[in-house]
């Protein structure tokens, strides 16, 4: 079971650096916590940049990206400026006139094992980009945490925005978890050639019943070994997000659940999540499992192409699904297949 990439989150919008004498110079810029008056000016832009991006990735369009941005923003920041464990500062240049350069968003929180800083939103302004400011940023970033006792930084980045994971890949941060999406439009329904006959039956409530222990044990494992979170809040997310994502079993409205089988032989697990919004209905698949001892056999590139025909028998414009950075065997099958990178979880250990 692949889970939704991390937490919602504004992807941070930065230019890495041109060609300045020393642009990792975390001196070169000095945080100042926001006034409420710059909070009010700032959380307007915040929102509409994280909508906008959201649309350019193609994950939502407009109408429900600008609706999903002020309600992560109400639910992340319920108190504004005066949310526990949040934090919001100006970014300064350090020379003559000490422009404000950008603004950085922060929540510092204690875990079971850890202490993480997750970066909800750095932007450099427009006029700053490309002189080493966004490095010297999150370098900056990176040293308040340090002082409020964060062990690690976790921070969400959209696929399209090259520049941005360039430079977090350069300062040290690695992939957890990539979602990864599909046009299904004008996709041919016909299996590959060559391949083995996978068909895809609906699972039965027994069956569900059967694999969903390791179902939920497999996912907990698969975030403690990304790095996504501490072993005690995976099992408690895994336990939750099965819970919530399945309170019917497989009676469940708006998910399919399968058995794939060859030559009658259970193979494998299918779990796709319809989701109906302005511009058509698309898929998020939760499960695309084959089973551990019979890997390397094209049972998985098979139960994809058969996971594809089935959401476009139903409508559906696009599959979007997650995979754990570590994961590179499947994140090479998807981008065969035509899937790209939409958006990913980053995190460097302090």
């Amino acid at each position: 079971m692949h889970p939704p990439t991390g937490d919602p989150c504004h992807d941070p919008r930065v230019t890495p650096p041109g060609p300045v004498a020393d642009p990792a110079d975390v001196s070169r810029v000095r945080l100042e916590p926001m006034t409420w008056d710059e909070f009010d000016a700032w959380a307007p832009r915040s929102m509409q940049g994280f909508a906008e991006q959201q649309v350019s990735a193609g994950l939502q369009p407009e109408v429900e990206a600008t609706a999903y941005a002020r309600q992560q923003f109400a639910e992340l920041l319920p108190s504004g400026l005066a949310t526990p464990l949040h934090l919001q500062w100006t970014v300064h240049e350090t020379v003559e006139g000490d422009p404000v350069v950008g603004q950085l968003w922060l929540r510092v929180r204690t875990l079971s094992d850890e202490v993480e800083a997750f970066v909800f939103d750095v932007e450099i302004v427009e006029a700053a980009r490309g002189r080493g400011l966004g490095r010297a940023t999150m370098l900056a970033a990176e040293r308040a945490a340090r002082e409020l006792d964060a062990s690690v930084v976790r921070l969400n980045v959209f696929g399209h925005n090259t520049p941005a994971r360039r430079l977090y890949e350069s300062l040290g941060y690695v992939v957890t978890s990539a979602t990864m999406t599909k046009p299904l439009d004008g996709l041919d329904d016909e299996a590959a050639p060559g391949g083995p006959d996978l068909r895809l039956r609906p699972m039965t409530a027994g069956e569900l019943a059967e694999v969903r222990p390791r179902m939920q044990s497999e996912l907990a494992e698969n975030i403690v070994r990304s790095g996504t979170m501490p072993r005690a809040e995976a099992v408690r997310k895994a336990t939750a997000d099965l819970d919530h994502l399945l309170p019917e079993g497989t009676a469940t409205p708006g998910h399919l659940l399968w058995t794939a089988e060859v030559d009658g032989r259970p193979v494998g697990e299918v779990w796709l999540q319809l989701r109906d919004r302005s511009d058509g209905t698309h898929a998020f698949g939760f499960e695309l499992q084959v089973r551990p001892r019979l890997r390397g056999r094209g049972y998985g590139r098979a139960m994809v192409r058969a996971a594809q025909r089935e959401a476009r028998a139903r409508g559906v414009r696009s599959i979007a699904l997650s995979v754990f950075g570590f994961n590179t065997t499947a994140r090479r099958l998807y981008e065969s297949d035509g899937f790209v990178v939409t958006a990913q979880t980053m995190a460097k250990q302090l």
